[in-house]
């Protein structure tokens, strides 16, 4: 089954620093159809976020928690099931073997059922979490919420990463989880043709 790793903060809902309370969950536009897009068509959907202000001691991890049972809630009731949820809870300090753009949070997700990494898809919107996709062999979305024209923008945006993030640019570039969810499930059905 091909599954999708897919940020939180900034690519499903609002980033407002540090989110954490259930009344700042604000869905982002186009998030909540492009996650019924892929349910839709039987894929995994595995949230994955770094939340270091639970290291920094900004709030809890039952606070975090509550924050995720909200949301997957709200999903729920349009009948979106996330299968998972990953996090890591540590500061950039800690230097962790877990927090993005480290592939281990996905690697342990995959080895545990038994998923082909290759096969699978990172949506985010952050070079962090191209760089987490990249790093563990997933074909990667960027999201961009800059500007009307994505086609256009798609191979400007992406010149501008590789030249200036050290080759780390995504395969898509979409301007929302819609767009995102309709090129993924072109690029799974080509792939269940080969």
């Amino acid at each position: 089954m091909a599954t999708v790793f897919i940020d939180r903060d900034g690519t499903i809902n609002e980033d407002r620093g540090f989110t954490h309370k259930k009344e700042n969950l604000v869905f982002l536009p186009g998030a909540i159809e492009g996650l019924k897009m892929m349910s839709n068509e039987g894929m995994g959907l595995v949230i994955f976020t770094n939340q270091s202000g639970i290291g920094r001691g900004l709030f809890t991890t039952e606070d975090f928690l509550g924050f995720m049972d909200g949301l997957i809630s709200e999903l729920k009731h349009e009948d979106i099931k996330i299968d998972e949820v990953l996090h890591c809870p540590h500061t950039p300090e800690d230097k962790c073997e877990c927090r993005k753009p480290s592939p281990q949070l996905l690697e342990n997700y995959a080895y545990d059922n038994c998923l082909d990494l290759s096969e699978c898809f990172v949506i985010g919107d952050r070079l962090s979490d191209i760089e987490t996709g990249i790093n563990a062999g997933c074909t990667t979305i960027l999201i961009n919420k800059e500007g009307p024209d994505m086609s256009a923008l798609a191979k400007a945006t992406t010149e501008a990463l590789q030249d200036a993030q050290n080759k780390i640019f995504p395969d898509f570039v979409a301007k929302d989880m819609t767009e995102a969810a309709e090129w993924i499930i072109i690029q799974k059905n080509m792939k269940e043709k080969d």
